[in-house]
């Protein structure tokens, strides 16, 4: 939702830009706000009950957790029924292919872990870590590659 005003004294209100690829959108924003400590991502709460939403005008920190927010804002607005269905598609698509991608990356990370496991392992052993270090670092290794 993008805020207008002509004049920065004229009272403002919400114009709709829909977008297909919001779910990209809101995991680059969650991205940037874990590699840069400056950056946040807020959203408005709100409540969704049977295909609309209802704005609890309270502002809290991190991604929204509802899942069709951008289709709820749609209807709310009173976009065409075909673009909303046509939205409702392509957020389908967008999730299985999404899905997909989790699924392929658990297994390829499963199937690194012990070549990242080996590679800790010998840099350790050229490490200036002490005996209490060394202790450190392997049951940290431990605790992330066994448990």
């Amino acid at each position: 939702m993008n805020w207008v005003a002509a004049q920065p004294s004229e009272m403002q209100f919400p114009s709709v830009s829909v977008s297909a690829n919001i779910c990209l959108i809101l995991k680059m924003a969650n991205d940037m706000q874990s590699i840069y400590p400056n950056v946040k991502c807020h959203h408005f709460q709100v409540e969704s009950k049977e295909g609309t939403l209802r704005y609890l005008y309270q502002l809290e920190e991190g991604v929204t957790v509802e899942k069709s927010y951008g289709i709820g804002l749609a209807k709310m607005a009173g976009l065409p029924a075909d673009l909303i269905s046509s939205a409702v598609r392509y957020r389908n698509i967008l999730v299985q292919k999404d899905l997909e991608k989790r699924q392929r990356q658990a297994k390829s990370e499963e199937q690194k872990a012990p070549y990242f496991l080996a590679e800790k392992l010998l840099m350790l052993k050229s490490s200036t870590l002490d005996e209490a270090g060394i202790r450190a670092y392997l049951i940290d290794l431990k605790n992330k590659y066994l448990n």
